[in-house]
């Protein structure tokens, strides 16, 4: 299998904050405005209060459904896999507002419904480009039955065209494969801006990992857990929201439980129950990270991560279909995908057309006092299967740990705003030159751009300099981070071939 690896030229300092409102529109539907009860929709929360509106997109929502949103709520734009729109709802500039290359959907009907992945997008903001949101997008291969070949990604600057938007770039390979047809996620990094985009190679135990940097993306792969030979496209993977767990439900394959390490991307310990039968399995975590609700089409389970150990035996089953008809839709209400509302609910989808959503109201409590009531949310159109994927966007931060490289949070002690590094870029050696009181000290660690430990020193009052020695160091961007009493900083060494 093939594998892209794009070497990293800069690594920046600063960081932009976000805000869960960035959740706060929702698009979804059911192809188009062929009946009254289809077409496109969005849900918009403000002060507490969601709104239902219809929207002429000219484009149909099934399955696939991206709403980005700025940090104050606002909708900046919009997709069903295969179409672009601005937040007027016309199609933004760049690339034709067309993502897909297959002649496949040149066929009307695909207009209709869209690109038909579940979990087929997903979008963040570019890290240390303010306005810019980077949209990774599984691609379909329709040689193989529900299997995606590829996964793409392509950049938005919403400074363009008078503040509508426009697409700079598009259909950038990242991973060639052939890849779960969804599951696509993702998660901060542990130094509080970079991200973690995850996707599956389809039947294994394989997951890539794209590191994402303000200049830079890096894949990487492990092989971890079962092997799962079901049908993927019926699933769902998610992050918690502290990021340190991640699950994915498949059908007919059970649900798969594992720990990440925000700082290197690896998963570990990872628990299969096999007990379930999932048919349409999503998944969803508590705001407060303690327990995992899973669905398998008729009923809700919650698990409690506290017990990692016992976590199997912690299953709760928490609500069972009340097979309740709307009489706009010959369907019976099920449990399918979940998302995190920005009122902190968790959101649970049906499996078909239906026009209304079950939630969990009490997500951090446990057992049945987290409170299902089923088809409470009334939607304006029929849903089929979209739901919104996006992760924790608030997330900063592993505090103390090797990848809390940035800073971010803390202010530099006033002592070290002198500091420098010089020569810089650095051959086979730098200087260090610093400012620290008299009897003091602080601890100089180097990391590598992927938070790994390359060296270290210590720094003392007495000096105001210390001579660092290079020796064997790859060209790249390397992190110098300097602890002690009221001190975290940071600085970036370039090393560069002395050749």
């Amino acid at each position: 299998m093939k594998r892209i690896y794009l070497i990293a030229f800069l690594f920046l300092l600063s960081a932009i904050g976000f805000s869960q409102s960035m959740k706060d529109n929702i698009i979804y539907g059911s192809g188009l405005n062929a009946f009254p009860l289809w077409g496109p929709a969005i849900i918009k929360y403000s002060n507490g209060v969601f709104t239902n509106y219809a929207i002429n997109s000219g484009f149909g929502i099934t399955m696939t459904s991206l709403a980005a949103n700025d940090s104050s709520g606002n909708l900046l734009f919009y997709s069903n896999g295969l179409y672009v729109n601005n937040r007027f709802h016309n199609r933004i500039k760049g690339c034709d507002s067309v993502f897909i290359d297959s002649t496949f959907y040149t066929d009307p009907f695909y207009l209709d419904i869209g690109l038909g992945v579940a979990d087929g997008l997903f979008s963040i903001p570019k890290p240390n480009v303010p306005h810019h949101y980077l949209v990774f997008q599984l691609n379909y291969d329709f040689s193989i039955f529900y299997q995606d070949a590829r996964l793409t990604y392509f950049e938005v600057d919403m400074d363009a065209d008078s503040g509508r938007g426009e697409v700079i770039s598009c259909k950038t390979n990242v991973v060639y494969d052939t890849l779960a047809d969804g599951f696509l996620s993702g998660v901060k990094h542990a130094n509080g801006r970079d991200w973690w985009i995850v996707c599956l190679e389809a039947f294994t135990n394989k997951y890539y990992k794209v590191l994402v940097t303000p200049d830079t993306m890096l894949v990487s792969e492990q092989l971890i857990g079962p092997i799962l030979d079901s049908i993927e496209y019926t699933g769902q993977g998610n992050f918690s929201n502290d990021g340190n767990w991640y699950a994915r439900a498949d059908a007919n394959g059970g649900i798969v439980i594992m720990q990440f390490d925000r700082c290197t991307g690896m998963f570990s310990n990872p628990i299969h129950d096999t007990t379930l039968i999932m048919q349409c399995g999503g998944v969803g975590f508590s705001p407060n990270n303690k327990f995992l609700y899973v669905s398998t089409w008729l009923d809700l389970y919650q698990y409690n991560l506290e017990d990692s150990a016992n976590m199997v035996a912690t299953k709760i089953h928490v609500a069972h279909t009340d097979t309740f008809i709307m009489p706009s839709s010959p369907f019976f209400n099920t449990f399918y995908r979940h998302f995190l509302g920005p009122d902190n609910k968790l959101y649970v989808i049906t499996q078909a057309n239906y026009k209304a959503i079950n939630i969990i109201n009490q997500p951090d409590n446990l057992g049945l006092a987290c409170d299902v009531q089923q088809h409470a949310f009334p939607l304006l159109k029929l849903n089929q299967r979209s739901a919104p994927n996006w992760p924790n966007y608030d997330l900063g931060p592993v505090l103390g740990s090797v990848c809390d490289s940035l800073g971010l949070g803390v202010t530099p002690n006033a002592v070290f705003q002198d500091l420098r590094i010089s020569p810089n870029p650095a051959m086979e050696w730098f200087y260090i030159n610093y400012t620290l009181p008299q009897n003091t000290s602080a601890l100089a660690v180097l990391y590598d751009i992927m938070g790994t430990r390359i060296d270290q020193r210590m720094l003392y009052g007495h000096f105001a300099s210390l001579r660092w020695d290079l020796p064997h160091l790859s060209t790249g961007v390397y992190m110098l981070h300097i602890t002690g009493k009221g001190i975290n900083t940071c600085k970036r060494v370039m090393v560069i071939d002395s050749q």
